[in-house]
């Protein structure tokens, strides 16, 4: 009975860790990362996976520290814009869905420039722009999504057409990270 209970009790323990980490490491300050809050997800009355997903620099947070958003359907388009920089593009935009956020990514050079956006101008709470090493990016996007995707099999979301796309697309993105 004792071990039962202290086993249900690591179960709950794995399930509660959050802040999945992409560090984009800038000029000297310029430390940023992308977090997710894997204890914060759940399920919207349309299916739909909400969570807690933004970049931090320090104190401020992009485009609000704990912001709010559909998880799952943005990690999905990052990844498809990714895909896109992989096909030879040399630019991309990581879209939040809620509010008038986004991400710049200049990838005309091996280390690809980042800047953060609101209403298509520099948000001033962030440094204007930092870079990071587009694989080194890519790399860590595909672990931050599979640690997403493992959470909402861990709440039963397996079958969710979402977690499906992204799964695919994951996959897809690590295969063509592996082929540089």
């Amino acid at each position: 009975m004792r071990t039962s209970s202290w086993l249900v009790g690591l179960m709950s323990l794995r399930a509660l860790r959050a802040d999945v980490d992409v560090f984009i490491q800038g000029g000297d300050e310029s430390r940023v990362r992308l977090t997710i809050d894997l204890s914060d997800l759940k399920r919207s009355q349309t299916g739909s996976i909400i969570g807690r997903i933004w970049f931090a620099a320090g104190n401020a947070g992009f485009p609000t520290p704990r912001w709010s958003d559909f998880v799952v359907v943005l990690l999905g388009w990052w990844i498809r814009e990714l895909l896109r920089l992989r096909g030879g593009w040399t630019q991309a935009e990581l879209l939040f869905m809620d509010g008038p956020y986004s991400v710049g990514l200049d990838a005309s050079q091996d280390r690809w420039a980042f800047s953060f956006l609101r209403d298509e101008a520099a948000d001033e709470s962030m440094p204007r722009t930092v870079s990071a090493h587009g694989g080194d990016f890519e790399t860590n996007i595909v672990a931050v999504v599979r640690e997403v995707i493992a959470a909402c099999r861990r709440h039963g979301w397996s079958d969710d057409p979402e977690v499906q796309q992204l799964v695919r697309l994951s996959d897809e993105l690590g295969r063509a990270s592996r082929l540089r």
